[in-house]
């Protein structure tokens, strides 16, 4: 049988490591918490234009390989006037 005095030393420290143990748990949640809602409000909006500036440059790139894929289907040919340049009107 335990005495009543190790009994109360054993309740006590268990009681102040279970007390520690909640505060640093509770601590470190609202911590947590305020780090990822704080990094969601900065990165979302990043990622966002990243992925718009993406889109962009790709876009760019599939005109770039539509005019020089026209230059190769028809060589000389200008994409306003649809005239040749070799075939200028002579005086």
């Amino acid at each position: 049988m335990i005495p009543p005095s190790t009994r109360r030393s054993i309740m006590n420290t268990s009681a102040g490591i279970y007390s520690a143990l909640k505060s640093t748990a509770l601590f470190s949640g609202k911590g947590l918490y305020i780090l990822s809602t704080g990094g969601l409000m900065v990165l979302v909006p990043y990622m966002m234009a990243m992925v718009e500036e993406q889109q962009i440059e790709d876009m760019e790139r599939e005109q770039k390989a539509r005019e020089m894929g026209s230059e190769i289907i028809s060589p000389g040919v200008q994409a306003a006037g649809g005239q040749q340049q070799g075939a200028r009107a002579s005086l």
